[in-house]
């Protein structure tokens, strides 16, 4: 008799489309997430702001350490370059492409007439 009303009252239970089903299938409230994402969430973006204001202090300080534990004999810190036998490149300051053509007004770079027009209109002093 017992099972005959179990089974009547799961025929009466108006059925769940699956995707419900998957949804509720061993949903359990975590007992360890006392707090909101949303607090999480906060302390993330303050933490990433903190750190860019942090962030420039420790890469001053490390390149000082490096540059003090510089040891004997060539490395980045002590290596001296000699100046370039090839003649200064100017690029053109609008579209950074190689520059062939000067301003006969203030000796500045461009590459075309377009790059010409640009630098009358903003850059040319």
């Amino acid at each position: 008799m017992a099972q005959q009303v179990r089974r009547s009252e799961r025929l009466r239970q108006v059925p769940r489309p699956p995707r419900q089903l998957l949804e509720t299938d061993f949903a359990v409230a975590d007992p360890l997430d006392a707090s909101d994402g949303e607090a999480e969430k906060r302390k993330r973006r303050q933490g990433a702001e903190s750190q860019a204001l942090i962030g420039p202090k420790r890469r001053r300080f490390l390149f000082q350490e490096l540059a003090s534990r510089a040891e004997e004999g060539p490395n980045f810190f002590t290596c001296e370059a000699t100046a370039s036998t090839l003649p200064r490149r100017f690029f053109c300051p609008s579209c950074l492409k190689l520059a062939r053509y000067k301003c006969p007004q203030c000796c500045g770079a461009f590459c075309s007439l377009g790059c010409q027009k640009l630098h009358k209109e903003v850059l040319c002093r």
